[in-house]
């Protein structure tokens, strides 16, 4: 069985709805699909920093949390 390791960029194109690796990603199986704990803490800190970004914008901070 093999397993994928999806860096940050790949990440983030998934969550981005592109296409390509959506389909690929669908095409292995999630259940071997993984990330690392530096691809996560990438995400946090960025999704983290839209959130302070955000503070002064109430409009979008509800946003930035539900995506967070």
């Amino acid at each position: 069985m093999s397993r994928y390791i999806l860096d940050t960029d790949h990440v983030t194109l998934s969550q981005h709805g592109n296409a390509q690796i959506l389909k690929r990603t669908q095409a292995v199986g999630s259940t071997n699909i993984f990330v690392t704990t530096v691809t996560l803490e990438e995400q946090l800190r960025g999704r983290l920093a839209t959130i302070n970004k955000c503070a002064t914008k109430p409009e979008l901070l509800a946003i930035a949390h539900r995506n967070l």
